[in-house]
């Protein structure tokens, strides 16, 4: 088969993070179907929150051109192997590939939907400032929890104030 492929799979606080590279050493392009042998749905990238194109839960679809590489990544929630994905299987490319437009490729042409920042009001924020006392104690809890002293104190405060700021804002 003139179709290879090299991939690996590291574990980082719970998500695998695959790499793979595939290549054709054969002078024509090929279709390839690369298959995730995780035991977890395939997590791809994004663009805008829309799956790249080719992409979907099990795996991707796309085209290696002749004599050429691609190379592939996605984030997993199964635990690493030493074959993370495969060749599920692959075919000569056609030379023009039509496929009907979807949802996904109509969301991945659109730009971002904020506006521009220069489109809202100018001059000094109207919000009130953070008392002093109130940002001294949630700087010292930020300390705490990026040096890994956090009280269980801490942790009931903040789901209290939580809480506060969710019933302020109408439950949202």
């Amino acid at each position: 088969m003139s179709i290879s492929i090299k991939s690996a799979a590291t574990d980082h606080g719970g998500v695998t993070l695959v790499t793979a590279v595939v290549r054709n050493d054969g002078e024509t392009d090929r279709r390839v179907r690369i298959a995730n042998e995780l035991d977890s749905v395939v997590r791809p990238p994004t663009q805008d929150g829309v799956a790249v194109d080719g992409w979907n839960g099990d795996g991707f679809e796309g085209v290696v051109a002749g004599g050429g590489t691609l190379a592939l990544g996605y984030a997993c929630g199964g635990a690493p192997a030493d074959d993370p994905c495969r060749v599920a299987w692959t075919e000569r490319a056609e030379a023009t590939t039509a496929t009907a437009a979807t949802v996904a490729d109509a969301l991945r042409d659109l730009d971002d939907p904020r506006p521009p920042a220069e489109s809202g009001p100018n001059g000094t924020p109207t919000t009130e400032p953070i008392p002093p006392a109130v940002a001294t104690w949630l700087d010292g809890v930020a300390d705490r929890v990026g040096d890994g002293t956090a009280s269980e104190a801490d942790r009931r405060a903040l789901e209290a104030v939580d809480e506060h700021l969710r019933t302020l804002a109408g439950g949202a």
